[in-house]
């Protein structure tokens, strides 16, 4: 079945469709709306909670730095519709990826004790995996994912490369032991 979703930004877009498939929902088809940024996302989320109202809809954002996923939907959403499916990474989509500990390390190829045993209590997960990375093996994943001046969050193929990680490495199996809010998101999901 065709669902409409909306997600924040391109790694959200390729993301979900693939934690549907691993948590055994492959009947659900994501039909994508990448808003771009979390300042649109909301504007476009209340369009998708409105018209859940009559079918099924899918959301992702990340939580950031609001204080809890409540709160921020009561900031974002006066009412969130039942059929509105929209799940809040803590703090963001990178603490989820972050959660497959073995798989991360691996990819990045660094020792295991450098990848965080409990990644949604990180401050900024993005800003967690980029010092991961720093510590690479490998010079093409520090290209890749480490930012040439001190002024970047990210490397210039940062989300490229996470995005491969997120395709072919993941795995959500091993992820939700180490995410609450991952393991929260995948339930919700899986009973759509």
């Amino acid at each position: 079945m065709d669902i409409p979703a909306v997600v924040e930004g391109h790694m959200e877009s390729v993301f979900l469709p693939v934690v549907l498939k691993q948590i055994g929902r492959s009947d659900l088809k994501p039909v994508v709306n990448n808003a771009g940024g979390a300042s649109k996302f909301w504007s476009i989320a209340k369009r998708y909670n409105d018209a859940s109202r009559h079918k099924p809809m899918m959301g992702l954002a990340d939580l950031e730095q609001a204080v809890c996923a409540p709160v921020l939907l009561a900031a974002q959403l006066t009412h969130k519709n039942a059929g509105f499916h929209l799940r809040i990474a803590v703090r963001m989509l990178e603490s989820w990826l972050i959660a497959d500990r073995n798989s991360l390390a691996k990819f990045l190829k660094v020792p295991i004790a450098a990848v965080p045993t409990d990644p949604d209590a990180e401050h900024h997960a993005k800003r967690k995996l980029v010092d991961i990375a720093r510590q690479s093996k490998r010079r093409s994943v520090r290209d890749a994912l480490v930012p040439e001046d001190s002024g970047g969050i990210v490397g210039a193929d940062y989300v490229p490369t996470m995005c491969e990680f997120i395709t072919a490495h993941w795995r959500v199996d091993a992820a939700r032991k180490n995410s609450p809010s991952l393991d929260r998101a995948c339930q919700r999901w899986a009973a759509i």
